[in-house]
């Protein structure tokens, strides 16, 4: 089974000083994914930061990387861009796939592959499916995956939440990868951040995109409504999804995001790094 580290969104918010490195050794994975789903400043501030720590860890021992990149207003988008390029060409071979969540990137990317041998992969934002955990009934169903058609031949696979206990992937093409986030479902994710809002004064947290300092790795939120638990990080709303799921063809990967270790494990240390991926995969 292959297992990939989810460090997307995530990789600024625990300071583990050298247990880092550690403990991504300790996951047992040979994948890492860095980036951001939903955020423009946090990915081009992630990629900066595994330049600068982690890329010499990943050659070491022959690791691989996949880039996520998010949907951007049009101001930040030449300068992403930009910082993508450049990604790729100082991780040579390692980065070697680049997840996008809308067609713009999409069409980028494959510009892209005409310098870098880079894989493309569909993210889990082009998946529609209903996915709030608070009208439970839903999630006893069988859900119908949908592959748009815009996305064949242009990706060689695409990302999946576990959003039902049964998940039907025969619109899938049989050439196209699956891979399935787990333990966590994002349910949805905007361009406003909460986090970035709360520093500001009343009446101008929303107003002109002003600078955030990246002030959502500074803590995390949870909310319960109707039973259903949320977690609140950056620009994303998360649930956590246990409930094991019959799957129509199993998926070439899973994509595990370490949400609970890193959000809540001590300041200077991972709680339990022999609880690896590969463990927490009883759950799926």
């Amino acid at each position: 089974m292959d297992i990939a580290y989810n460090l997307s969104d995530i990789s600024l918010y625990y300071n583990g000083g050298s247990a880092y490195t550690q403990h991504l050794k300790d996951t047992g994975c040979s994948r890492f994914y860095i980036g951001s789903y939903f955020c423009g400043k946090y990915c081009m501030r992630s990629m900066n930061f595994f330049l600068q720590n982690l890329l010499g860890f990943i050659m070491e021992n022959q690791f691989r990387v996949t880039l996520v990149i998010p949907s951007v207003p049009g101001p930040q988008n030449d300068m992403l861009k930009q910082d993508i390029a450049n990604f790729f060409t100082y991780c040579g071979g390692y980065a070697d796939e680049l997840v996008v969540n809308d067609y713009g990137m999409l069409q980028f990317a494959r510009q892209l592959q005409t310098f870098y041998p880079v894989r493309i992969t569909a993210g889990r934002i082009f998946s529609k499916n209903f996915r709030d955990p608070r009208y439970p009934e839903y999630e006893k169903e069988t859900t119908l995956v949908f592959f748009p058609e815009m996305l064949r031949g242009n990706v060689s696979a695409i990302e999946v939440d576990l959003t039902s206990s049964k998940l039907d992937f025969t619109e899938i093409d049989d050439d196209i990868q699956i891979h399935a986030h787990y333990p966590y479902v994002y349910v949805t994710g905007g361009q406003n951040c909460q986090f970035a809002a709360a520093i500001h004064p009343v009446g101008q947290q929303f107003i002109g995109r002003p600078g955030c300092g990246l002030s959502c790795m500074n803590g995390y939120m949870e909310t319960t409504a109707e039973d259903a638990v949320f977690l609140h990080l950056g620009k994303g709303l998360y649930t956590r999804n246990d409930t094991p799921v019959i799957y129509s063809k199993t998926p070439d990967r899973f994509i595990y995001w370490p949400a609970d270790e890193f959000l809540k494990a001590e300041s200077d240390t991972v709680s339990e790094t022999q609880e690896t991926a590969h463990e927490n995969t009883d759950a799926v």
